[in-house]
């Protein structure tokens, strides 16, 4: 028997440009988020809809823009008769999910949001703090060495995550002294004197410590679902968006003028599979990268570094005199827009939407050398 959901999300979801195509098709999404305006007491149609990134990323602005989002786009389901069986929300999203529940009114919990996200944004000032997420032993590892004063629990399975903050103690006050009010104080203190004391002197040591180990070859038959997974999931680091199926994967794969490339990545922690995919096609002497995407929970180990040294030598040894890069722009790709020119790549072409045109003379290539050893 199917059954229906909806789901609201956290902060972190979005992006300029969302609810414009709510907004403009259906008056009872116009409705809310004229009435998001009124209550806020500022444009925050204008902020979903035109950003900048910078706007619509503060705290403040964040957190009523996609409840507003959310509530509208569940308004537009239930006046085509969508009727969900369960309706939930994450963080953020809960107060969403209230609201659609018909708990709270929309209007009451945009209210409680207005406070909320003021509150949020002056605990943590602009420039004073950011967010973060701790994704896997690795980058448990980065915090532990750099962070000596935040805990870094090991939570081995989500069946032992309850038992695990439970017992850790790090959540749970029962006395609060004079030492504990000066604790900021002395962690700042501590703080200054571990810099001296850094388990790396460098950020090339620590990735020398992770023991990493890259695999990396075109693509074969066992990993072509994984490959076909990554194009319709990586958003942020990935240059062209270009979307496969499986079939799609396995045709570049075959055809003689394709180069293609996974990348498979191992440290001393873990095996973290394939998270990086390559594929270009080839227009005379020129290698024309159609497809470059990697997997966010290994930004800044350097596998991007060995991707370009494999492909240029790969590219070069096949007859190749030059690789072109493109880059098209889309609401979470922004951190890759310059991604070649850091290879040194030239802009040779930009129109008006910023989709971009890069050309790497490849015997002008200097090879990156990361600190990772690569298996060909």
């Amino acid at each position: 028997m199917n059954k229906t959901a909806f789901l609201f999300t956290g902060q972190s979801s979005q992006y300029v440009g969302m609810g414009k195509s709510l907004y403009e098709s259906a008056e009872v999404c116009r409705t809310c988020f004229d009435r998001a305006d009124d209550i806020m007491g500022r444009n925050i149609s204008a902020i979903c809809f035109e950003g900048p990134d910078e706007r619509l990323n503060m705290t403040e602005n964040t957190q009523p823009c996609i409840l507003t989002t959310e509530y509208a786009a569940f308004a537009a389901l239930s006046a085509r008769g969508a009727r969900p069986d369960a309706i939930a929300g994450f963080s953020l999203g809960e107060y969403g999910a209230l609201a659609a529940a018909g708990v709270l009114s929309f209007e009451d919990a945009l209210g409680i949001i207005k406070i909320r996200a003021k509150a949020m944004q002056e605990a943590v000032p602009v420039g004073k703090g950011a967010m973060g997420a701790v994704m896997g032993p690795a980058e448990r590892a980065i915090a532990a060495a750099q962070l000596p004063g935040v805990a870094t629990p090991v939570l081995d399975g989500a069946e032992n995550y309850i038992k695990m903050l439970d017992h850790g103690g790090d959540f749970e006050t029962t006395i609060l002294s004079g030492d504990d009010l000066k604790k900021t104080a002395q962690y700042h203190a501590r703080a200054q004197a571990a810099q001296a004391q850094a388990a790396f002197a460098d950020y090339g040591q620590y990735l020398d410590s992770l023991e990493m180990t890259a695999t990396i070859r075109p693509f074969e038959a066992v990993y072509m679902q994984r490959i076909a997974q990554l194009t319709n999931k990586s958003n942020q680091f990935n240059l062209t968006t270009l979307r496969c199926t499986e079939d799609d994967i396995r045709s570049m794969a075959e055809k003689p003028d394709w180069i293609t490339l996974y990348g498979k990545l191992v440290d001393k922690f873990a095996d973290n599979g394939v998270v990086t995919v390559v594929a270009g096609q080839a227009q005379g002497q020129t290698l024309c990268l159609r497809l470059w995407l990697m997997s966010c929970r290994v930004l800044k180990r350097g596998m991007e570094d060995a991707m370009m040294d494999t492909l240029a030598a790969k590219a070069a040894a096949a007859g190749y005199t030059a690789l072109e890069g493109y880059y098209y722009p889309t609401a979470k790709n922004a951190m890759v827009r310059e991604f070649y020119a850091g290879y040194g790549f030239e802009k040779t072409a930009e129109d008006a939407d910023g989709n971009t045109t890069w050309r790497l003379d490849l015997a002008a290539y200097n090879p990156r050398c990361p600190h990772i050893k690569i298996e060909t």
